[in-house]
């Protein structure tokens, strides 16, 4: 079993290559404060490179912060305040907050969806 193990991330290397700076997004580059800055669902939109992130705020609590790059690697543009926040009155299920955000476009609709837990 390990050696399948080994073999098959020998093939996930050859096929995914993590970039230099990664990670290319960190908290210190947030225009409010935020503790962690965490996995994203990414889109092309209007010829550049969107992510929705999971942003984590000093309490522990996450919510989502959007971010657009020309190339997906510099001169990111982030939302000054978070992009979508968690309704804990509305929601129970967001009592922690959100997470784990992913964009799917419905070419038939015309339209994105956003999925999240």
């Amino acid at each position: 079993m390990a050696e399948l193990r080994k073999s098959t991330y020998q093939i996930k290397s050859n096929l995914f290559k993590r970039h230099e700076d990664n990670p290319i997004l960190t908290p210190e580059m947030w225009p409010y404060e935020v503790n962690s800055v965490f996995n994203a669902g990414a889109a092309i939109y209007n010829n550049k490179v969107l992510l929705l992130l999971r942003v984590e705020d000093r309490r522990g609590f996450s919510h989502f912060s959007k971010a657009i790059s020309e190339d997906g690697i510099t001169n990111w543009e982030i939302d000054k305040t978070p992009t979508m926040l968690p309704e804990r009155d509305k929601y129970p299920e967001d009592h922690y907050g959100i997470e784990d955000p992913r964009i799917v476009q419905l070419e038939n609709l015309n339209v994105y969806a956003i999925v999240f837990t």
